[in-house]
């Protein structure tokens, strides 16, 4: 009978445990910051891009980061949308002339 008390509260107390950092966030992050330093003028464009997505799209919606890396993510994905229109304006540009 006094077991069942204990394990109540060690079970409240998990659930309310703060929400622990993500390690796939944190490789994400240095990577892409790894990849802005190597390569600044085409980070956004490089395939190793993609891995940092896919880390950033693994980390747990309850992490610490979740925010952070929905963030991070929402931001590479605009960026490399707004170079394609950019290209491709370009090319319209080229093949106008």
């Amino acid at each position: 009978m006094r077991l069942a008390p204990l394990l109540l509260a060690a079970s409240l107390a998990a659930a309310c445990s703060p929400p622990r950092p993500s390690p796939e966030y944190q490789e994400a992050r240095q990577l892409f910051h790894e990849l802005l330093s190597a390569h600044p003028a085409d980070a956004w464009e490089r395939p190793e891009m993609a891995s940092v997505l896919d880390l950033l799209e693994s980390v747990p919606p309850r992490s610490a980061d979740a925010a952070a890396a929905a963030e991070l993510r929402q931001r590479i994905l605009d960026e490399g949308q707004a170079l394609a229109e950019e290209r491709a304006r370009r090319r319209r540009l080229v093949e106008g002339a």
